[in-house]
């Protein structure tokens, strides 16, 4: 077998049509053809005696039906396949350093902060109500700390 035609059209021989959809071929628009070496003769004259030729259009339909896809194509789904890996390990980085966080936590208790806690960083969607959050958690440690330390007043009556 051999590939023939594409930027440079040959001559087919008689039928010159693709063999297996008996189809004309379009060597003009650039198709290429699979030229199998075989001759056809079944003993009886039909339209489809002489050389087997199959269309590059007709192996491309073929090979989709196995799950071919063009090199350009299968590029394209490597590159997305890739970006969503990494989109994944960094997930995954960040759900362990979450998971040593708390294992942190509950082994040293809360008050110990000799170990800084890893944080991811902020997503843009998420980042102002994070420092929403993280402002009234400081106010109420204010107030807590200046309750601590301020004298109770006496509750008694005398």
């Amino acid at each position: 077998m051999r590939v023939i035609g594409g930027r440079r059209p040959e001559p087919l021989l008689e039928p010159g049509v693709d063999f297996l959809y008996e189809r004309s071929i379009d060597q003009s628009a650039g198709e290429r053809v699979i030229d199998t070496e075989f001759t056809f003769f079944p003993g009886v004259p039909t339209r489809l005696n002489g050389r087997k030729y199959v269309g590059e259009n007709t192996v491309i339909e073929m090979a989709k039906l196995i799950g071919w896809v063009p090199g350009d194509e299968a590029r394209r789904i490597q590159a997305e396949f890739d970006a969503y890996k990494a989109q994944v390990q960094t997930t995954v980085d960040r759900l362990k350093d979450a998971a040593d966080a708390i294992n942190h936590a509950a082994t040293t208790g809360l008050t110990d902060t000799s170990t800084p806690v890893a944080t991811p960083p902020d997503d843009s969607a998420t980042g102002a109500d994070k420092a929403d959050a993280k402002a009234r958690v400081e106010a109420d440690q204010i107030a807590a700390a200046e309750a601590a330390t301020t004298p109770k007043e006496a509750t008694s009556g005398s």
